[in-house]
């Protein structure tokens, strides 16, 4: 459990500050991250928005180098 903590970019990302210029659905609109979106929804800063990106390219990743290893 320590070490998916520790590999997860969001944990202690959301200090719950609202900052009303984030719109998570435009800022993804057009990206890479676009089919994501839904897991975005409920964050409400920049660097709340940072580590979650960070964390979907984390995941995409693992995700192609299982698939690599079969």
């Amino acid at each position: 459990m320590l070490g998916a903590l520790r590999s997860n970019q969001t944990f202690g990302a959301d200090d719950g500050t609202v900052d009303p210029t984030i719109d998570p659905i435009e800022d993804l609109k057009g990206t890479e991250y676009w089919p994501y979106v839904d897991s975005a929804l409920n964050i409400f800063n920049r660097r709340h928005l940072i580590a979650w990106k960070a964390q979907v390219d984390m995941e995409v990743a693992d995700r192609r180098t299982l698939e690599v290893a079969g």
